[in-house]
């Protein structure tokens, strides 16, 4: 338990201090940002913990592919947003291109998407 503790407390110093640089340059962005980088940072030495606990690592090929994906949609996102398209259209592509780059990433497979398709669950 002490050990968890000690990574909330590298976890609270690293978000202070990087709110402490990012705010008065970003504003509320600057803050987002400290959050998730402080979230990442802890979640990892989390994971190392429970790891070197347990003797049990994460799938880290499942969780890279992850970080990929929800990478690339947040940047196609927000490319979407620099054409002023209407919501709608602008789902339908992201739903679109989400599918695919879910494909690319290996996220999801087309025989677990043929099988969704076919029976159902």
């Amino acid at each position: 338990m002490k050990t968890l503790n000690w990574i909330s407390l590298i976890g609270l110093l690293i978000n202070v201090g990087l709110n402490y640089q990012l705010i008065p340059l970003m504003g509320i962005k600057g803050a987002a940002i400290a959050t998730l980088f402080t979230q990442v940072v802890v979640v990892g030495l989390q994971l190392g913990y429970i790891g070197y606990q347990f003797k049990t690592y994460p799938a880290w090929q499942l969780l890279l592919s992850l970080v990929l994906f929800s990478s690339g949609l947040y940047f196609l996102g927000s490319q979407l947003l620099e054409f002023d398209l209407d919501h709608k259209i602008s789902f339908v592509i992201l739903s679109f291109s989400g599918l695919i780059w879910a494909l690319i990433t290996r996220v999801v497979s087309v025989s677990a998407i043929y099988r969704i398709l076919k029976f159902g669950d």
